[in-house]
């Protein structure tokens, strides 16, 4: 831990503001604040003073700032070191960054298949949202990202089709009748459209719904599952959270709300799930061909 806040020391000492510095720590404020003031104890010093817009170290983290530097520098230059010699001796790690809405069982099949078969590489998923994955796969962070297909420009990327699902929409109990069998977009004026997204892609993520279902009300963005949910099953007003219908998620949300077809001019909403790679990687390729096949075999 302490190591940890030494870390965020030096980020705020280099952003000289905690939010940018949380952000650069891939933290909330909060959780950032509360580690410097932790340190600050932990030492029995002051080493930042904050003053409204002025920042300042103290002349205690002034005297802090110069071993703490050298310190964290040469355990990341330790860690480094060991994991490239670790890379010697081990197979290569390659990694999926998939979104929340696709087939997660599915997924999470294949890849133990993959794994327990292969001795030449290893595949591992993260999580997160569509803006920050396609950023980490442009800077080769990751190697393959597995989304619905989006308004984007894809050119740098070898693809290939997943499968299609269509949009399924989980509403406030009690909001519609309860013979309906589907529900059209024209129907959801005056409810809320919930979605998953972190604080930063927020915007991005609305104009996505936007342009894919053609909604124009209002939004509430949820940090995840049970959040969306209790956001829904709380709200003063009706709400509603599009989902896949390809994944495990509408049976959870079944729980809870009620699960329609969303239709927009009584037409079925398609998504089209595809997996990107880097172009011109022979490996990737046969990596991801190999994937894909066993994706299929699963979902026979």
């Amino acid at each position: 831990m302490l190591l940890r806040q030494m870390q965020y020391f030096l980020a705020a000492v280099a952003c000289k503001n905690f939010g940018e510095a949380a952000k650069l720590c891939y933290v909330s404020q909060p959780a950032f604040s509360l580690q410097m003031k932790n340190l600050e104890q932990k030492l029995g010093v002051k080493l930042i003073q904050r003053n409204n817009r002025s920042f300042e170290l103290t002349p205690a983290g002034e005297r802090f700032y110069g071993p703490c530097k050298k310190i964290v520098g040469e355990i990341d230059a330790l860690t480094k070191e060991i994991q490239d010699l670790s890379k010697e001796y081990s197979s290569p790690q390659f990694t999926i960054g998939c979104r929340q809405n696709y087939n997660l069982d599915s997924l999470l099949n294949s890849v133990i298949t993959f794994n327990s078969s292969s001795d030449n590489c290893h595949l591992k998923i993260i999580y997160g949202d569509y803006h920050e994955f396609m950023e980490m796969l442009k800077n080769k962070e990751i190697q393959f990202f597995i989304t619905d297909e989006r308004f984007d420009d894809y050119s740098s990327f070898n693809s290939e089709l997943l499968e299609t699902s269509n949009i399924l929409a989980a509403l406030t109990p009690g909001s519609i009748p309860a013979n309906k069998e589907s529900i059209d977009l024209n129907e959801l004026n005056g409810f809320t459209c919930v979605y998953l997204a972190n604080k930063e892609y927020q915007i991005q993520e609305q104009e996505y719904i936007r342009q894919i279902i053609n909604f124009h009300g209002n939004f509430a963005a949820a940090k995840n599952i049970p959040d969306s949910v209790t956001q829904v099953i709380n709200n003063l007003v009706p709400a509603f959270i599009p989902l896949s219908a390809n994944n495990g998620a509408p049976h959870f949300y079944a729980k809870f709300t009620k699960i329609l077809p969303l239709l927009k001019n009584n037409k079925p909403i398609p998504l089209t799930y595809k997996i990107y790679w880097l172009k011109d990687k022979d490996q990737l390729t046969a990596i991801a061909q190999k994937l894909i096949q066993l994706l299929k075999e699963h979902d026979k």
